[in-house]
């Protein structure tokens, strides 16, 4: 049986029926020598090096044959006016003739394009037989209306489609390669389709202490890849990215900011609020090759950009906490500043993460950093996510809509208190079960307790559990509160593992304390998150709330007094023990059992 990518049609509104008819036809009769990519993307500039974006309705390689570039044009009359240079198409009898583009045209840029870029392909050999052809299946032979400038040996007709393995046969033999043939080998097929059959991968460390887990990568689901179709989309130049915390919008949008870059060579800017999130990104693309976007904190672009253009810049480092000068004053800055660039200094793609941190007004200034208005503006966003002007619900207007709706970041039993927070939300956990025991809250009776319960159990977890210090994080929701506060540099723990109190930083992962603030841990994330400092609880919103506890991927671990837990209980309706274990600090030992997730703490 044919290998198909995909294996089934995905029909929407605007689908050719014609795409549709072929697709079926290719899967019920062509064999397991062939391998038939549906609806290919391909990118590419033009003389005057503007960035274009194209489509290939399938590519038909063949098992010691070759590679074809099909484009299929549905219709009862299609013609050619040779003086013009236009082709024509009747969709039946009762339509109206209308212009289409040119299919040879299509499917030869598409076969030039993917001829260059598999020449650097590691042990591609160059000589392997590609050619393109026209499938027009609503048209038999005897009604082409083709002026004789184009062979016939070009396109296949209703009538082939019978035998529509011999057909596609005898279209290779008019490539004038027959002697390349052979060259095109089942490991020249295998290079061919993992060529096209890319993906990307959310690497996941899942520290498990038994035998069996190490380190989990975990494929993207066939529907974000399917997504990042819509992203490559041509006809898509304004689109916005949805999707609740773990759904993988950071990996989308690295990969897409990497995929434009490098392989295109054009100018992307990936663009983030958060400054150690810029700090991420630029870690992903550390080891990269080739052309890589350029990665920006909002103020330092506004900043560069003043410069490049001769204004003074009137910022202070103290306004990146005044909202009011962020979400009016800057934006109406950075628009007359953005304006003023000249094209080199502007971009053709820009990626913002984290969306739900900008306002309206902030799109429209970050838009005149595009080159033109056709070029691509990918915005990724959570709104449950929003710290700032949280009664500001982010529109979009205009915005082509993409949702991700699959969690892949966390396991199912942290999943489980973190959807409570956000029913609505439609996202589904795929993520692994976890360990054997849910999340767990640790009472303590005082700030004195509390510091030793820090120490105490970041002892456990690095020297009784063997956990990476780089692999925890603390989180506190009490924002004045710095773990300076906390008397834990005394520690021999912390002083052997070097840990740094006062900065967050993935990539590097200096230590297991790292600032607190919620807003700082926006796109970060670690194997097991501790809580600390949830005083005043029922005043704490559910967005500040969502963000920490959603960091966590393996584990979380809260530390608090008994109120604040009682409080927490009932504002996210939480089921000890089934949601949670809740057990009172008197030290910490470790069950032989299962890890992590079996710690128990002595009462």
């Amino acid at each position: 049986m044919v290998l198909l990518k995909p294996k089934n049609i995905i029909i929407e509104e605007n689908t050719p029926k014609a795409e549709i008819d072929i697709f079926n036809i290719f899967k019920e009769k062509l064999s397991d020598d062939y391998y038939v990519n549906y609806k290919r993307f391909w990118h590419g500039k033009n003389n005057k090096g503007k960035l274009f974006t194209r489509e290939i309705d399938f590519i038909v390689a063949l098992k010691n044959v070759g590679v074809l570039f099909v484009e299929v044009k549905g219709g009862v009359e299609i013609t050619y006016n040779s003086d013009e240079k236009k082709w024509f198409s009747k969709r039946s009898d009762n339509d109206k003739i209308i212009e289409i583009k040119n299919p040879i045209e299509q499917a030869k840029d598409a076969m030039f394009n993917f001829r260059e870029k598999l020449s650097n392909i590691p042990n591609w050999n160059k000589n392997n037989c590609l050619h393109y052809i026209c499938i027009f299946p609503g048209m038999r032979k005897q009604n082409v209306k083709l002026i004789g400038e184009f062979p016939t040996s070009l396109f296949l007709f209703k009538d082939d489609l019978d035998n529509i393995d011999q057909s596609l046969k005898r279209a290779f033999s008019f490539a004038g390669q027959k002697d390349a043939f052979d060259l095109f080998d089942s490991n020249q097929l295998k290079i061919f389709s993992n060529y096209l059959d890319q993906k990307f991968y959310a690497e996941i460390p899942f520290k498990d202490l038994l035998a069996d887990a190490n380190k989990r990568i975990i494929e993207l689901s066939d529907e974000q890849l399917s997504l990042y179709d819509h992203l490559l989309d041509p006809n898509n130049k304004r689109i916005a990215v949805s999707g609740g915390a773990g759904t993988g919008k950071t990996i989308l949008a690295t990969h897409l900011a990497y995929e434009f870059s490098s392989n295109l060579n054009a100018k992307v800017l990936l663009l983030s609020r958060n400054r150690s999130q810029k700090n991420f990104l630029l870690d992903y693309f550390k080891n990269k090759e080739g052309m890589l976007p350029e990665v920006k904190y909002i103020f330092d672009l506004v900043k560069e950009k003043t410069r490049e253009v001769g204004d003074k810049y009137i910022h202070k480092d103290s306004d990146e906490e005044d909202e009011e000068y962020f979400d009016k004053k800057l934006p109406e800055f950075a628009a007359q500043i953005f304006g003023k660039l000249e094209d080199e200094k502007k971009y053709d793609i820009v990626i913002i993460d984290e969306g739900q941190d900008f306002n309206e007004d902030w799109f429209i200034a970050i838009e005149y950093l595009l080159k033109e208005e056709e070029l691509k503006y990918v915005v990724f966003y959570d709104n449950n996510q929003k710290l700032f002007k949280k009664d500001e619900i982010l529109s979009l207007d205009g915005f082509y809509r993409v949702v991700l709706s699959r969690n892949y970041r966390n396991t199912k039993k942290v999943f489980n208190i973190i959807g409570k927070l956000f029913e609505d939300s439609k996202v589904i956990p795929v993520g692994p079960d976890g360990l054997n025991n849910p999340p767990i809250a640790i009472e303590v009776t005082d700030n004195n307790e509390l510091q030793e319960a820090i120490v105490s159990l970041s002892n456990q977890l690095v020297r009784k559990e063997k956990i990476d210090p780089s692999d925890i994080g603390f989180i506190t929701l009490k924002n004045e509160s710095k773990f300076k506060d906390i008397t834990v540099q005394e520690s021999s723990l912390l002083k052997s593992h070097n840990f740094k109190i006062d900065g967050v930083e993935r990539g590097k992962k200096p230590g297991i304390f790292s600032r607190g603030g919620v807003t700082y841990w926006k796109g970060l994330e670690r194997d097991i998150i501790i809580i600390i400092n949830i005083l005043d609880i029922q005043n704490l919103d559910i967005n500040s709330l969502y963000v920490a506890l959603s960091r966590a991927k393996l584990q979380f671990i809260i530390l608090a007094q008994s109120k604040e837990i009682d409080a927490l209980k009932n504002k996210i309706g939480l089921n000890p023990p089934n949601d949670m274990y809740r057990v009172k600090y008197k030290g910490i030992r470790r069950e032989m059992k299962h890890g992590i997730g079996d710690l128990k703490i002595l009462k």
